[in-house]
């Protein structure tokens, strides 16, 4: 037992959550904290120190999907089953945060003196940057 301190937490509506612990995403039962699905971003035997472009960063829903940050993009999964969907924003800048607002993605990146937010409809391109 006892309480667990993951990276990110994103909650669905059916009393599960997806959380990202160390170098896996798992989705949970939140009454009993059960692992349903588990996916493993790390090589196994390897336990680099820094944060390698494999591992989960941010999480968020966007409708039944969910969305992976990563340092080498997003990933859309289902949000159920946890099976990739498709990938996008692959040039990413040491991404930071994600978030889902009114349809549109939201991907802040660390740069050398402000926080750029590039934001995304969908899977397109950035529409605008927005110096935070």
């Amino acid at each position: 037992g006892g309480l667990r301190s993951y990276a990110s937490v994103c909650l669905l509506g059916d009393g599960t959550a997806w959380v990202i612990d160390n170098a896996r995403l798992k989705r949970l039962r939140l009454d009993d904290g059960e692992v349903l699905a588990k996916i493993s971003y790390r090589e196994p035997f390897t336990e680099p120190i820094e944060l390698t472009s494999n591992e989960a960063i941010d999480l968020a829903l966007a409708g039944d999907a969910l969305l992976v940050l990563r340092l080498k993009g997003v990933e859309k999964r289902c949000g159920s089953t946890g099976n990739l969907l498709s990938t996008f924003a692959e040039d990413l800048f040491h991404p930071t945060a994600l978030a889902m607002a009114g349809g549109l993605i939201y991907i802040s990146e660390k740069r050398t003196r402000y926080a750029p937010v590039g934001v995304w409809r969908g899977s397109n391109r950035p529409e605008t940057h927005m110096g935070l």
